[in-house]
């Protein structure tokens, strides 16, 4: 837990940084998967505890992005040239000539990541999805890079049709509707109210 308020201190300090130079007017910040992702919480606390107004930012609202460039894209559309988005994205971006820096990771591991099955699907690791469909959110996600690296490593590349669909609910709802096999899934967290503490 200790790590995660680290990075998000170098995140914050990054952030106010990068903004310096933004006019002085209230505006929103894109952090990817906020809401749905225990590692969103701090941007929450510190919104809710107005942590943004007292390192100076002028921050009223956080917009979610889905995975993968719909972050990029929201960072690319707001009033601020700042975003918490996948590594992957940001590399795909920068490739297809945005101009980006990486000022900084707010998480080192992908831990809250994992994929799900129907109980009656008959999948049983990973060598079961030969020929089948699997969901990820979006392209140039953490997740689609996940699935293709961990495909790759066991030799099934090309041999299973990975989808993108548009986001962590898309892919466990077709996954409910057995659309596919296997969807990406994270656990999925509930903002809470800190105006009372």
């Amino acid at each position: 837990m200790g790590e995660n308020i680290m990075w998000f201190h170098a995140a914050l300090a990054t952030a106010v940084m990068t903004l310096a130079v933004t006019p002085a007017c209230a505006a929103k910040i894109t952090v990817s998967q906020y809401g749905r992702l225990v590692a969103t919480l701090p941007w929450a606390v510190a919104l809710q505890k107005n942590m943004f107004k007292e390192a100076g930012l002028d921050i009223d609202g956080i917009t979610a992005g889905a995975g993968g460039g719909t972050s990029l894209r929201n960072m690319l559309a707001g009033e601020l040239p700042y975003a918490e988005l996948a590594t992957s994205a940001a590399i795909a971006g920068s490739l297809a000539g945005v101009e980006l820096k990486a000022l900084a990771s707010s998480s080192n591991h992908i831990g809250e990541l994992s994929w799900a099955a129907k109980p009656d699907a008959g999948i049983n690791s990973i060598n079961d999805l030969v020929g089948k469909k699997v969901a990820y959110t979006n392209p140039r996600s953490i997740t689609e890079m996940v699935i293709r690296t961990a495909l790759k490593q066991e030799g099934l590349a090309g041999k299973v049709d990975i989808l993108p669909l548009g986001g962590l609910g898309p892919a466990l709802t077709a996954l409910a509707q057995a659309r596919c096999r296997s969807g990406c899934k994270r656990p999925l967290s509930k903002i809470p109210d800190f105006s009372e503490t």
